[in-house]
């Protein structure tokens, strides 16, 4: 339903955070350090967790099979969905759905701007980046779009790119 927060991260980690940006999407991770955590969460529930695909991020954003066919996720108007250059005063929001923000379809919020979110698709088949979906903060309307792309050095950290976890099924 939300970005992965601050107190999510920093709690699994066993380390200090600031309390007051503990609901705010954690940024700045690379894509191992992702990864790395996301084998840990496995380890400690036995569920397997991942970051999407591109295509299940943009199946999410749309409204899942309900397909809402909106520009953004959620609604064709930004301003109702998401926290982009115009409105968010260069400033990421907490992802506790507390914000002003309506969700979509599905109940998932921030999937449109705040953080653009990592996802576990190479960039055009380049296995150095993958591709981070949504938008963020910064980003001018038209780059917090449920089609909105961009690539991210497997090695990158930055503070407009967060990620959101699923849980798959294991196939034994």
């Amino acid at each position: 339903q939300f970005e992965f927060t601050k107190v999510q991260w920093y709690g699994l980690q066993n380390e200090e955070y600031d309390k007051d940006d503990a609901l705010c999407p954690i940024t700045n991770v690379s894509y191992g350090e992702v990864y790395l955590l996301l084998t840990k969460l496995g380890e400690m529930t036995d569920l397997f967790f991942a970051l999407p695909s591109v295509e299940e991020w943009q199946i999410v954003a749309r409204g899942g099979n309900n397909c809402e066919g909106m520009r953004y996720a959620g609604d064709d108007n930004v301003d109702l969905v998401a926290w982009y250059k115009d409105n968010s005063k260069g400033t990421i929001r907490p992802s506790d759905g507390q914000q002003g923000m309506s969700p979509n379809g599905l109940d998932m919020y921030d999937m449109s701007g705040n953080v653009g979110e990592l996802c576990n698709t190479p960039f055009d088949g380049n296995p150095a980046a993958y591709t981070v979906c949504g938008g963020n903060f910064n980003s001018p309307k038209e780059d917090v779009t449920v089609d909105s792309q961009v690539a991210f050095s497997i090695d990158a950290k930055d503070e407009t790119v967060g990620f959101r976890v699923i849980i798959r099924p294991h196939f034994n």
